[in-house]
């Protein structure tokens, strides 16, 4: 105690009279500008000059205090210096204890202390992790069982995990390569016992063996690259760290670190927040990835073939369509693939202008088409018609041969999948917007007197600046007939509405259970949120699924019943459209309900970032990307590992051959419809209202399409 008295009679306090100025930028300091007292050198210093703060536990100062930037980098340094003496030191009593042995028996002998070898973290950004020494990733990775490739980079001892139901865990923090686990030491401590049984029930179990631990749940392992987010609290009156990890499947958890100046364990509760943040390093685990799969069925980078698929569509077998290559070399659209299905009446030249039309040039192009009816699924990217209602005639034709290529209807339905304000607000701010349905149509039948003339004529009220001359067709003249166009919205919202509703979800799902809320929320605000109103709508991300569905089911309305082709685009094409056209193909077509057409279905349309697995599937959002990055480091596919399981373990046990006649089956789609299209506004109503529905369900209503067809 002494010491501590005399450690702060050392430092010399300038007084406040004779301080002036900024003791380091010289700045004059005044109302606006106040003084602040280093607590390490005495002197005075601006706000911008001390905005650092570091405990002092030689000058008696236990929690983080103001001081300036010079002592705080003054600070690092001598820190920095003896981190390097002790890592040089750990490594040579590593070295030692590998050379005899000692590793090997720690392996097996659970009752020895590896933390004494270990060095603690350092403040310094650019140091390296554990893994770049062999030995002390060695006696890392011997704590937990890892897969082929994975390595452990940093180990946390003494961390508290607090999980939103109440639970809270002691144990130890381990960051791989490739996910953070938490492998608990203790029984959890629970606010009630209740909350404790429901998280054993409800979570699975995983395999760690470290530190005589038993089964921890498979909560506390996260892929690193499920974090969407992590937030840094420190709390100096309690002397505690606190991460807050959010994950993109809507858990939360809480890493707490005690006692980051008396138990000096600020550097364990940095370090951890580095390599969160660092996600693992900057190769991704795939490219890493060392396990095989000898017994796969398939190679699952082969799954999908578009030529192949395009000739099981029957598109080899007819001379109405083509596959053009003038996207070999991804120059023309670099997020399409390749091979490109078009009308083989439109030359590559007509395409290359019609994608100058279309935004990102994702021009319309086939997806799926019906062998029997010929009828067709097509997708693209918005028209950039802009204020001026520009239009292009090569755009025109393109979807007029499309609509030709139908043998069975002339209509032609245009699904765009936003809502009409935005399609508006796009054609007013972006020079984008939506298509002018009487430019797409062909009121007459030619005449066999001018065939060719009539063949290549439209009928179109092109303004003069943007008037172009009619194009030729390919190889030959081939009859339009009488087209009708429709244009209809789907009003499903973009991207950053969905992200804001599912943020609302995740916070009403990890909000405490109102059955079940302590006494300091009050009883009138528990009862508001079981009876006063259904707080899951307010969300409205059901409200957006079921728009999804809806849209999905009248494009296979339109293309089975109605017998039309489809074209279905958003803004650019990409999240909107694929979710559309994917589910629309699910339920048309019983092959994609197969292992390996699901397969190939979610490999022709969700190669989109955001999944997150140890294998490379879903790493890049385009095929171009993928061609370059796989050819560099090649990864494993998903569909490789799916074929290597046992058929038991990939099949639906609910599948049942389909038991009635195909008109009950439209009497029972018709009358669930029914039953599903009520007002939102009947969810918002009290809970005895709301309970006289619980019997409408969308499951059967989109089950009976995926048995009709």
């Amino acid at each position: 105690m002494m010491l501590l008295h005399e450690a702060q009679k050392v430092v010399s306090w300038v007084p406040d009279s004779l301080a002036d100025r900024c003791y380091h930028c010289q700045a004059l300091f005044s109302l606006v500008l106040r003084r602040h007292h280093c607590r390490r050198c005495g002197n005075v210093f601006c706000d911008t000059c001390s905005s650092s703060r570091m405990p002092l536990v030689s000058a008696g100062f236990f929690t983080p205090v103001r001081v300036c930037d010079k002592c705080c980098e003054a600070a690092k340094k001598t820190h920095r210096r003896m981190y390097n003496e002790r890592r040089r030191l750990s490594q040579s009593v590593t070295s030692a204890a590998i050379s005899h042995g000692v590793v090997e028996t720690m392996a097996s002998s659970s009752h020895h202390d590896l933390h004494s070898l270990l060095p603690l973290s350092p403040m310094d950004e650019s140091e390296s992790s554990y893994a770049a020494s062999p030995a002390a990733a060695l006696a890392l990775t011997t704590m937990i069982d890892v897969i082929p490739g994975e390595v452990v980079m940093y180990r946390g001892p003494n961390v508290h995990l607090r999980i939103p139901n109440g639970c809270e865990y002691a144990g130890t923090v381990y960051i791989s390569n490739y996910r953070l686990v938490f492998s608990q030491t203790t029984a959890p401590c629970l606010s009630t016992s209740e909350a404790c049984a429901r998280t054993h029930s409800r979570h699975a179990t995983v395999t760690l063996q470290a530190d005589h631990v038993t089964a921890a749940p498979r909560y506390h392992a996260i892929p690193l690259r499920t974090i969407e987010r992590v937030k840094r609290q420190e709390l100096a009156d309690s002397d505690t760290g606190v991460l807050t990890v959010f994950c993109k499947d809507l858990r939360r958890i809480q890493l707490v670190f005690l006692g980051l100046v008396q138990q000096q364990s600020f550097s364990h509760f940095d370090r951890c927040d580095r390599e969160l943040k660092g996600r693992g390093g900057p190769v991704h685990f795939a490219k890493v990835h060392q396990e095989t799969f000898p017994h796969a069925l398939w190679d699952g980078w082969a799954v999908y073939d578009p030529v192949a698929e395009f000739n099981r569509l029957g598109v080899g077998a007819t001379t109405k369509w083509r596959i053009t290559d003038i996207n070999q070399s991804y120059l023309f659209c670099p997020t399409y693939s390749a091979s490109i299905a078009v009308p083989a009446a439109v030359s590559d030249q007509v395409l290359a202008t019609a994608g100058a039309f279309r935004s990102k040039a994702r021009i319309p192009a086939l997806t799926w088409r019906d062998k029997k009816t010929g009828a067709t699924i097509c997708r693209s990217s918005q028209p950039l018609v802009g204020l001026g209602q520009k239009q292009c005639a090569e755009d025109i034709l393109l979807i007029q041969a499309i609509a030709a290529t139908n043998p069975s209807s002339s209509t032609m339905v245009i699904v765009d999948a936003r809502p009409w304000r935005n399609a508006m607000a796009q054609k007013t701010v972006g020079m984008a917007g939506y298509e002018l349905t009487s430019h797409y149509e062909v009121k007459s039948t030619p005449t066999p007197d001018n065939t060719e003339a009539s063949s290549t004529s439209f009928d179109l009220p092109l303004h003069g600046s943007h008037a172009v001359d009619p194009p030729t067709l390919h190889d030959k003249t081939v009859m339009i007939g009488p087209t009708t166009c429709r244009l209809v919205f789907m009003g499903i919202e973009n991207i950053h509405v969905m992200r804001k509703s599912f943020q609302k979800l995740t916070e009403l799902s990890l909000s405490p259970d109102p059955l079940h809320d302590p006494p300091e929320f009050g009883l009138a605000k528990s009862i508001d949120r079981c009876f006063g109103r259904n707080v899951l709508a307010q969300t409205k991300w059901m409200d957006h699924l079921s728009r999804i569905l809806h849209a999905s089911v009248e494009i296979v309305r339109l293309v089975k019943t109605d017998t039309a082709s489809v074209l279905v685009h958003c803004s650019d094409g990409w999240d909107r459209t694929s979710q559309l056209t994917g589910l629309a193909e699910l339920m048309l077509d019983p092959y994609y309900r197969t292992l390996r057409g699901f397969a190939l279905l979610v490999e022709k349309y969700y190669h989109i970032p955001g999944f997150t697995m140890d294998i490379g599937t879903f790493l890049y959002d385009s095929e171009q990307r993928r061609v370059v990055e796989e050819s560099r480091a090649p990864t494993t596919s998903l569909w490789t590992y799916l074929s290597s399981l046992e058929r038991s373990f990939v099949s639906n046990p609910y599948f049942e051959p389909r038991k009635y006649s195909r008109q009950n089956w439209h009497a029972r789609v018709v009358e669930r419809r029914q039953a599903n299209e009520f007002p939102m506004s009947q969810w918002q109503q009290p809970v005895d209202d709301h309970r006289r529905h619980h019997h409408v369900s969308v499951d059967g209503y989109v089950w009976g399409f995926f048995h009709d067809y």
